[in-house]
């Protein structure tokens, strides 16, 4: 066997078994048990349903949701952006200025936006969606 797959289980279990991660297992396992007993205590809710509130905690908790939000949320900001600064070079070709010096300022602000440690993974759409 070569050395990197020899090592990659040791890896693995090094990351599984983080201090921070070890910590989420606990948490999410007895949030998930508390809910289970409490959601047929609920009024207006089913028992037979009672398998929602456990699934509601793990998505609740995972932070690779609460990621996926973020970079959601950063991507439709900077399409924002990018159609915003679409629309104003098309309203400056409209208005007469030259296709060259509009396509520049365009994609250079578009840029300068992208750069916005703010818009995160959004950033890259901002020139991307002005000039498309």
């Amino acid at each position: 066997m070569t050395p990197r797959a020899t090592t990659a289980p040791a890896r693995w279990a090094r990351e599984m078994t983080k201090p921070g991660r070890l910590m989420m297992a606990a948490k999410t396992a007895v949030a998930a048990v508390v809910a289970w007993y409490l959601a047929p205590l609920l009024p207006f809710t089913d028992e037979q349903y009672s398998y929602y509130a456990p699934l509601g905690v793990l998505v609740s908790t995972y932070p690779t949701v609460a990621a996926s939000a973020r970079f959601g949320l950063q991507a439709i900001i900077g399409l924002g952006l990018g159609i915003g600064l679409g629309l104003l070079g098309v309203a400056a070709l409209s208005a007469g200025v030259p296709v060259a010096l509009t396509l520049a300022v365009i994609l250079g602000v578009g840029i300068l936006f992208g750069g916005l440690r703010a818009l995160g993974i959004g950033g890259g759409w901002v020139a991307i969606t002005a000039c498309s």
